[in-house]
């Protein structure tokens, strides 16, 4: 929501951060936005598991079965990342828990969960951060361990019905964790703000199916968000850890498949040395320093890029619909989006050389009557958009020059005397689908 003006969309891709509030300084908090947000193009960030930071932020992250008042240097430490973190146009995502194992629940406090301790911890943040904007809750993580639906529901209610501001506040799944099937999950969310699922690695099949995952015969409808955390734990991956390039890759699948959440973090230095996987925040991705293998010293301006072909130029809108009939489809490793009045069409292609534009398809569309105005963008590179020029309404085969993962951004032509701002549409391989009427 922007003021009374409407709805604006937004990628919420979050960077790791670090749980430990007594450490947000003024100067920790606007270095890291200037770093993360700024220059690395995230929409935000996300605390893992604030647990017992709740109750005393210079105590243990364990929480502690005598808690009973929450420590106003907590919330003073949300606040003053929240509101940084808004001003600079992104979103904090919170875990208020983490598991049962680590001692980092609500049943650890007297009375447990949505007993008299915890309904005080609600009321807080209802109070404290409630009328902020720029915030989101997923319960916490290895939720099935210790919570089920009902309990989240109680504690969303009162933390929204309290501070009279709505938040999106949900928790995650415990799966699936691979495969394309969401139909065991999809209880977890009802009466929630979001889907929250714990997927390793996910493919853009994944992401799709997450979007049309389906509960008690409707379809759940929510946003998505993919909420384990991809983290770069060594320069080559293992098990559900990610590389440079699954980072890159994945902004931009997830986005074409209709703009669900993430969590990214780097814990790699330089010379393949890692740090610790699991409470520590992100360090920043490498941005052509030395010290890291050819191919993956200018991460930080790929993901850069992202963020400037989507969020900088306003090629995510709201009303966007997946139409992969637009471009080869995902078995060329082909995706499209197009907004609703069909002006606006976005396709991201990986492992091409050439793109085959169909503009014939456009014929007796008055809006492209003048023809269209392609842009190309190397995904794999800094940001730089290449002017193709301008096509009439033939199919086309467009010759990028070298292999690589692209995005076209295709505009109508003004006709001759037209004056004004066209919105820019992405097109790659595809077919298009007749125009409804």
């Amino acid at each position: 929501q922007v003021g009374a003006s409407g709805v604006e969309a937004i990628l919420p891709n979050f960077v790791m951060y670090d749980p430990n509030l007594k450490d947000y300084t003024d100067a920790k908090i606007q270095q890291d936005v200037d770093t993360f947000i700024h220059d690395h193009g995230f929409t935000g960030f996300h605390i893992p598991a604030v647990a017992g930071y709740w109750f005393d932020v210079d105590g243990s992250r364990d929480v502690p079965t005598s808690a009973a008042d929450p420590d106003p240097a907590a919330f003073a430490a949300l606040e003053k990342l929240i509101t940084a973190t808004h001003e600079a146009g992104g979103v904090v995502h919170i875990w208020p828990w983490g598991d049962e194992g680590r001692k980092q629940t609500a049943e650890e406090l007297p009375g447990g969960q949505n007993g008299a301790s915890d309904q005080r911890l609600q009321k807080h943040i209802a109070s404290r951060l409630g009328a902020l904007p720029g915030w989101t809750i997923g319960y916490g993580f290895d939720l099935d361990e210790w919570t089920d639906n009902a309990k989240m529901q109680e504690w969303r209610n009162r933390v929204n019905g309290e501070s009279g501001w709505a938040h999106l506040i949900s928790g995650r799944s415990e799966g699936p964790n691979s495969g394309t099937d969401h139909s065991g999950d999809t209880q977890w969310h009802v009466g929630l703000d979001y889907a929250g699922y714990e997927h390793h690695a996910p493919s853009y099949e994944v992401y799709v199916a997450a979007f049309e995952a389906m509960h008690g015969g409707q379809p759940v409808n929510k946003p998505v968000m993919s909420e384990d955390r991809f983290r770069v734990r060594g320069f080559d991956g293992h098990g559900k850890d990610f590389t440079y390039d699954d980072t890159r890759r994945t902004l931009w699948i997830a986005t074409m498949a209709g703009g669900a959440a993430n969590i990214f973090g780097n814990l790699t230095k330089t010379g393949g040395l890692t740090v610790s996987g699991n409470d520590g925040g992100s360090l920043p991705y490498p941005d052509g320093t030395l010290g890291y293998p050819a191919g993956t010293t200018e991460v930080q301006q790929q993901i850069k890029t992202w963020s400037t072909f989507f969020n900088d130029h306003q090629r995510f809108l709201v009303d966007m619909e997946r139409q992969n009939d637009l471009t080869g489809g995902p078995a060329n490793q082909q995706y499209a989006l197009e907004s609703k009045d069909g002006n606006l069409i976005v396709i991201y292609g990986e492992d091409t050389d050439e793109i085959a534009v169909k503009l014939s398809e456009l014929i007796g569309d008055s809006d492209w009557s003048a023809g269209a105005k392609i842009i190309a963008v190397d995904t794999r590179e800094v940001y730089q958009e290449i002017d193709l020029g301008a096509f009439s309404l033939t199919d086309e085969t467009i010759d990028l020059g070298q292999t690589s993962d692209w995005a076209l951004a295709v505009t109508p032509v003004p006709e001759p005397g037209v004056l004004g701002l066209l919105a820019p549409v992405i097109v790659g391989l595809f077919v298009r689908r007749p125009r409804e009427t």
